[in-house]
């Protein structure tokens, strides 16, 4: 690895942490209080969780050449 995909690489986990932690807190929501703009919350939640490792898929995968 060079030194850009270190700092890819450390850019996507820190996206994924903070997309666990905005996760955690979204389904605490949707315990406390199960409506309509809680569920919404969550699901934008999982999405962008999805989306963070639909990126971290893809640099490995041009790491590997895939």
């Amino acid at each position: 690895m060079n030194a850009v995909a270190d700092n890819v690489s450390e850019n996507i986990r820190l996206e994924f942490d903070l997309a666990c932690c905005d996760l955690l807190h979204a389904e605490a929501a949707v315990r406390a209080d199960d409506d309509p703009s809680a569920r919404e919350r969550l699901r934008a939640c999982r999405a962008e969780l999805d989306a963070v490792l639909d990126m971290w898929n893809d640099l490995c995968g041009s790491w590997t050449g895939s």
